[in-house]
């Protein structure tokens, strides 16, 4: 359906928490390797996609010029899997970092680590409800784009808290 003539223009996809799987982001990788592919940004946000998703995408992304941003955010994809998809993506990929065992007092790390995604769920939640501002990016009509800065929002502040 994506890659029909009616939606040739399409250059946002927000298909966050439908659970689309590796079989989803095979679909769209097969879109997204194909010429004339004018989506800028795709949100693939919660959807159980795994290291299989995530190489096919790699591989579409070798030859995409296209895409701006893809969020992978969320997805059981592996070191291995993260890496495919950075090393050929010629586009901006919103990834977890790595995840530090930063104790906070204590010397096993373990409860450290429990607070740190605690407060990164907290931290993130808090700045989709209130992150408005005069210096926010724009869209192509002019109005304030919520989601770009959110993205790079959550890609600073994660960087931050790891």
């Amino acid at each position: 359906a994506i890659a029909s003539p009616q939606n040739a223009g399409l250059g946002e996809l927000c298909l966050g928490g439908n659970g689309i799987g590796d079989a989803g982001a095979q679909a769209l990788a097969a879109v997204l390797g194909a010429p004339g592919s004018a989506l800028r940004r795709l949100s693939l946000r919660d959807n159980c996609i795994g290291d299989t998703g995530a190489r096919a995408l790699a591989a579409a992304l070798e030859t995409n010029v296209m895409l701006e941003e893809l969020d992978l955010w969320g997805n059981p994809i592996s070191d291995e899997g993260k890496q495919a998809v950075l090393t050929t993506a010629k586009c901006e990929v919103f990834l977890e970092l790595q995840r530090t065992r930063m104790a906070l007092g204590s010397t096993e790390g373990t409860e450290g680590t429990a607070v740190n995604c605690k407060m990164r769920a907290i931290l993130f939640d808090w700045i989709s409800q209130v992150h408005t501002g005069v210096n926010a990016p724009v869209a192509l009509d002019g109005a304030p784009d919520p989601q770009d800065m959110l993205f790079r929002t959550f890609s600073h502040v994660d960087a931050y808290l790891a």
